[in-house]
């Protein structure tokens, strides 16, 4: 159970839903996320090589 519902976001979802963000705070927060990805995904990359 715990495994399906992490994979599937249901907490985090929860958590976020929690309490009211304003939109600027959405993309703000979508940004940094998609930072985060990309350095690990230039990790990952620069590893495999």
């Amino acid at each position: 159970m715990k495994n399906k519902s992490s994979k599937l976001g249901i907490l985090k979802t929860y958590r976020e839903r929690q309490r009211y963000e304003k939109p600027s705070e959405v993309k703000v927060r979508k940004a940094k996320e998609g930072r985060i990805n990309l350095f690990k995904a230039k990790r990952l990359r620069e590893k495999n090589l």
